[in-house]
């Protein structure tokens, strides 16, 4: 499991080595041991006021270990998660369920009143739409019942379940790619290896680097070793990219639904590689002489061209300096063959376009290998429990599951 909070392994380590045992502090305080949190089966039912933060501690799968991810606050009517920062590919909340009870009968469980909590079952339940870098989500518990206090102390049971996500591949690229960077590029020669032999991102986080870069808009111009203020967008963010279309020359020119094409093109030709030849109607390319199908390396110019073809239906010769005679049409009948609905796997590239802004100027595809940016292979999902390490865990559970005291006639002061 990839930890959201770097620094506290850090810390803990430090706090380790000085005190030579096992770090326990109060029960919305990190609980550490042995550098990772165990994830307590037993532990103790902690009593938390009104607006005080409950530690969320989120496990994934079987591990033996929990990393908290924020905190939860219950106060006036609302429920307020905070994240813990940390990680540039941190797990992000998609669902929490919430359950009031008078004792802990009344939470649902297996077997009615004793076994593994079902959190499906609990009264509140609300779906998380998840924001890159959103670190606050606010929950309306208006529609959340509260239960009879039969034993008149006022304070009631809660149990609070996370489910969390850590998004991966494809997914993950689009969910955490930052909304903008700047760009420059440098102009193309014959021979090259790409339209744009170098296309430099800097101000973004964990893509910055050097990247091959492809024009998608002929009709418009870019300047080279000038920085531009660009949005970015992920080759299978559909809705990103209808709305990118309208930045075209002229709008609406943009067939993103080919960008799929367009990534196996990337990812199965480079300037340089040999390819049989096809023409215009897709037939093969025979030698007079001998009747077998011709090859030929294709160039940068051959992928361009294709491109074009596919994303703004342009035949455009603007810095095509090598075009050879079969490659362009070669690319495109390879690419309607073999790479319809072609989606990269961790070890291949991803095209992602970049749109300068405030100005008429070229939009950009770059493309980048996944895993070079350290993406996660894939989408990873996992369980968090309010005050979840140390907290109570349910009678005769198997399964990982904790619930609290609430007393909602306290204010805590921060």
């Amino acid at each position: 499991m990839r930890s959201l909070v770097k620094s506290w392994i850090v810390v803990a380590a430090a706090l380790l080595a000085a005190c030579g045992g096992q770090v326990t502090e109060g029960p919305d305080t990190l609980q550490l041991a042995g550098g990772t949190a165990a994830k307590d089966r037993g532990g103790e039912l902690h009593t938390y006021c009104s607006a005080e933060a409950i530690p969320v501690w989120l496990g994934v799968g079987n591990a033996a270990s929990a990393t908290q991810v924020g905190t939860l606050a219950l106060a006036s009517g609302t429920a307020t998660l905070t994240l813990v920062g940390g990680d540039q590919f941190p797990f992000v909340p998609t669902v929490l369920h919430l359950q009031f009870a008078d004792s802990v009968s009344g939470i649902p469980m297996v077997n009615g009143t004793s076994g593994n909590p079902i959190p499906g079952q609990f009264a509140c339940s609300f779906a998380i739409t998840p924001v890159n870098g959103q670190t606050t989500y606010s929950f309306d518990l208006s529609g959340c019942p509260l239960p009879a206090d039969a034993n008149g102390d006022g304070k009631y049971l809660v149990a609070a379940h996370f489910g969390f996500t850590q998004y991966g591949g494809v997914e993950g690229f689009g969910f955490y790619l930052p909304p903008s960077a700047t760009m420059s590029v440098t102009y193309p020669y014959g021979g090259g290896p790409a339209y744009f032999p170098h296309t430099f991102i800097t101000n973004d986080g964990f893509l910055n680097g050097d990247y091959l870069g492809w024009c998608v808009d002929p009709n418009r111009v870019i300047y080279q070793n000038t920085p531009y203020t660009v949005q970015l967008y992920s080759s299978y963010d559909a809705a990103g990219l209808a709305a990118l279309a309208d930045l075209m020359d002229p709008p609406t020119t943009l067939s993103y639904q080919n960008l799929p094409l367009v990534n196996y093109i990337q990812n199965t030709f480079a300037a340089g590689t040999v390819t049989p030849l096809y023409d215009g109607s897709c037939n093969p390319v025979l030698d007079p002489n001998t009747g077998v199908q011709q090859t030929a390396a294709v160039t940068y110019s051959d992928i361009q061209r294709a491109i074009w073809i596919l994303v703004n239906g342009a035949t455009s010769g603007s810095g095509l300096y090598d075009l050879t005679p079969y490659g362009t049409s070669s690319l495109l009948c390879l690419a309607q063959a073999n790479g319809v609905g072609f989606v990269p796997g961790c070890n291949q590239s991803i095209a992602f376009l970049m749109a300068p802004t405030g100005m008429a100027a070229q939009v950009i595809i770059g493309q980048v290998v996944l895993s070079s940016v350290a993406i996660p292979c894939t989408t990873s999902s996992g369980t968090a429990w309010a005050d979840g390490n140390g907290g109570k865990t349910f009678p005769k559970a198997s399964q990982w599951g904790t619930y609290f005291e609430y007393d909602p006639r306290i204010t805590c002061v921060p």
